[in-house]
């Protein structure tokens, strides 16, 4: 025998299903409109755009994006093929916004700036809004925070050009956890591979830069950056020719207060190989330069106390070949150095030099006019120096 509802109860349950087929419905198309509206606003910003599929979750809070590209016609655009992003609602309640999770794979977005100055990222121009009047600060008010437990990417390309100017760097993998501006003394590790053309950058080590007190430990690891890759915006500030490769293998530490200014720590070798730069005044060819050691720099002082940097380690410097025009021109085959260097930057600039100079091949040549020069050559030199430079002010 089947239960005999009331007429009250029957109107209960078939307004319930009612609702609770109205939700699935609408969480259902909710996606679809997402897709669709994005669509629509891009190309309203003439970013003629495709989204192949928004997959949104309300329940866990997860939105994925796949396969989405946009590009105007003037060719710039970005590409997204999957994204993936995790929110925490309970942190919200606190003004908290927390993501558990991050994901952002084989992607692409392009940043470009006109001759009239006008900023586009992605194919959106960007417009400065409007001044507005400092908003009264409100003591009991809480900031907002934000959080993240995971992020990965990888393969994430930016394209930037401007007039005269264009390059292409590669994100190939990066990877953060447990970042959350509410715990400003709790460090993020860091792990960052980026590919310029040829060139290799890698970072790697952990951050604490949300405090009043801003502390870094971080291997930096460069191989075979070109300076020609940014040759173009040397010329901007008067440098001809700029060329050669760096190559660095550093330990790096800072340290950041804003009451006692910045010092940082470089401790393992750079080398610029077959350098090679020319203004108006200076000329170099094909110059190496090998540093392997300490360097150590304390600037940014507020309270107005002189600058300090000092290194310790071992220098050489090969093929010298420095031309002042007009001048003099100077060569040297070789110059290796070993010892330490202290230097005070301020009003009174002091440096106090100790170490063992060793001079290879030396040529000196005045450049006194056109017609006439004088030049001076030096026998192999082998020295200790210990001197103090002053400039009394």
């Amino acid at each position: 025998m089947k239960p005999h509802l009331k007429p009250k109860t029957k109107r209960t349950i078939y307004i319930l299903g009612g609702i609770a087929a109205f939700i699935g419905l609408f969480l259902a198309v909710l996606p679809i409109g997402l897709r669709l509206g994005a669509v629509k606003w891009l190309n309203e910003q003439g970013v003629n755009t495709q989204i192949e599929d928004i997959d949104l979750n309300l329940f866990t809070g997860r939105v994925a994006i796949v396969n989405a590209h946009g590009e105007t016609d003037q060719g710039n655009g970005f590409k997204i093929a999957h994204a993936v992003a995790n929110i925490d609602y309970w942190p919200l309640f606190s003004k908290q916004i927390y993501l558990s999770n991050v994901e952002l794979r084989d992607s692409r977005v392009d940043v470009t700036l006109d001759d009239q100055d006008q900023l586009s990222v992605a194919g959106i121009p960007i417009v400065p809004g409007e001044e507005q009047p400092p908003e009264p600060e409100d003591e009991d008010a809480t900031p907002w925070g934000f959080g993240l437990e995971r992020a990965a990417i990888g393969k994430l390309t930016l394209r930037y050009e401007q007039p005269n100017f264009k390059r292409e760097i590669t994100l190939s993998s990066s990877s953060t956890r447990d970042l959350a501006t509410w715990d400003p003394n709790e460090p993020f590790p860091i792990d960052a591979a980026l590919t310029i053309d040829n060139s290799q950058i890698n970072i790697k080590g952990n951050l604490q830069p949300f405090g009043d007190r801003i502390i870094g430990k971080l291997d930096l690891v460069i191989k075979d950056f070109a300076l020609g890759l940014i040759a173009p915006l040397a010329e901007q500030g008067g440098v001809a020719t700029l060329a050669g490769t760096v190559n660095t293998d550093l330990a790096i530490a800072l340290d950041y207060q804003t009451q006692a200014g910045l010092d940082i720590q470089a401790k393992g070798n750079a080398k610029i190989a077959n350098a090679n730069v020319a203004t108006a005044d200076l000329r170099v060819k094909n110059t190496t330069v090998d540093w392997q050691g300490d360097l150590r720099a304390q600037v940014l002082h507020p309270d107005g106390n002189d600058d300090a940097a000092n290194a310790k380690g071992h220098l050489n410097i090969a093929n010298i070949d420095l031309l002042l025009p007009g001048t003099l021109a100077f060569q040297q085959a070789n110059t290796d150095w070993q010892g330490s260097v202290n230097a005070k930057l301020g009003a009174a600039p002091q440096v106090d030099v100790d170490g063992a100079l060793k001079l290879d091949k030396t040529q000196l040549q005045l450049l006194a006019s056109a017609d006439t020069s004088n030049t001076v050559e030096a026998e192999p030199a082998e020295s200790e120096t210990q001197n103090t430079i002053a400039n009394e002010a």
